[in-house]
């Protein structure tokens, strides 16, 4: 019964209708919050208030993934940068147009 629903919960956070597996995200704990960039929404929670706004522009989108979150992807070459930002913009659009919450 647990490996079932190990397997389970494996499928649905890995597979490819998982949203996790579909949405580029960053998250980071606060001190009473978190901070989340899931596609082109950063939110901030400071555990008094939810702020989001939305990342139009790919060098704002790259300036929180490498600068404001620290994530490691420097190595990545210019067209490999733009072809992320890419798939990142057309999910949000896809997701905006799909009337999703």
């Amino acid at each position: 019964m647990t490996a079932d629903f190990a397997a389970k919960q494996l499928e649905l956070s890995t597979g490819p209708t998982s949203g996790f597996a579909r949405v580029a995200t960053a998250q980071r704990r606060l001190a009473g919050g978190a901070e989340v960039l899931r596609g082109c929404i950063f939110t901030v929670d400071d555990g008094a208030h939810v702020r989001q706004r939305r990342i139009d522009t790919a060098d704002e989108w790259w300036s929180l993934v490498l600068d404001h979150f620290g994530l490691d992807y420097r190595d990545l070459t210019a067209s490999e940068r733009n072809r992320l930002w890419r798939k990142v913009r057309a999910t949000h659009e896809a997701w905006e147009a799909a009337g999703e919450p």
